[in-house]
């Protein structure tokens, strides 16, 4: 089962102590419609590893590429796409040498036709559409526009830009993971980031899973939504529900802040 997190509004990288970030910034990425790179081996910490099989990277636009020391109007960023202005390759694998427990992701101009395929060997893990999460922060207007500063700061106002927590609630753990857009409209994202262990195993981990509760998947069950019976994603600048209309989710900062972690180690 894989609980999905979205950090608060503007947010580019993950707050999860001890995990392992990657950016895109040393692969080629040239040309109006990027370049392929493949058998890309990045290392993870405590000696794990994760290897991309192809993806197609493309130098920051108004639709994605977070700020960094190297690129601060926009770095380059992974897209997966099925023909048009951004290359043509539409699916994207990731394979961890260990399972992983945690993966978070800067996901900008986000759409319906955005996957994301957990497994633990073939096993389905969990089908993630974020056509959902397109939904819910329709609420939220802080999220929609590229928060990148430079030239492409405030456009595409029309599409939501927000860092993803994808943690694993299962004891099995993540061996793979598949990014898939169908269409030409592009699944953009950057600043992915990696931890083998479960969230709850570092000392350094919170109570509490962090970020703003989005959905609950266990292979292409979906079992528990932000829906409508719950409060939708508030913006930071919208007055937060009282507690008791939150039921199982808490008040905290600028977010709404998840179930209470009950701290646990994965099965050897």
């Amino acid at each position: 089962m894989i609980m999905t997190y979205a950090a608060s509004a503007g947010v580019t990288t993950s707050s999860v102590a001890n995990s392992t970030f990657y950016t895109f910034d040393t692969l080629p990425h040239s040309g109006s419609s990027g370049q392929v790179s493949t058998d890309v081996v990045i290392p993870i910490s405590d000696g794990n590893s994760a290897t991309i099989n192809t993806v197609n990277v493309m130098a920051a636009n108004q639709y994605g590429g977070a700020a960094d020391a190297a690129f601060p109007d926009g770095s380059p960023f992974a897209v997966q796409s099925k023909g048009g202005t951004e290359g043509n390759t539409p699916v994207t694998k990731v394979t961890f040498a260990d399972p992983i427990g945690y993966l978070g992701l800067w996901w900008s101009a986000g759409d319906a036709n955005n996957y994301l395929y957990f497994y633990n060997a073939n096993t389905l893990l969990a089908k993630m559409s974020t056509s959902y999460l397109k939904t819910e922060i329709a609420s939220a207007p802080t999220y929609f526009g590229n928060p990148t500063p430079g030239s492409n700061h405030n456009k595409d106002s029309s599409e939501p830009f927000a860092f993803l927590n994808f943690f694993d609630m299962g004891a099995q753990g993540i061996t793979s993971v598949v990014l898939s857009n169908s269409a030409s409209s592009g699944f953009e994202s950057d600043n992915w980031t990696f931890r083998t262990a479960a969230y709850g195993s570092d000392p350094l981990d919170g109570p509490t899973l962090p970020g703003i509760l989005v959905e609950d998947v266990s292979g292409t069950n979906i079992v528990a939504l932000y829906t409508s019976d719950s409060p939708p994603i508030a913006d930071p600048a919208v007055t937060v529900p009282e507690p008791s209309t939150c039921a199982l989710f808490g008040v905290g900062g600028f977010a709404l802040v998840g179930y209470v972690w009950r701290r646990k180690k994965r099965a050897a």
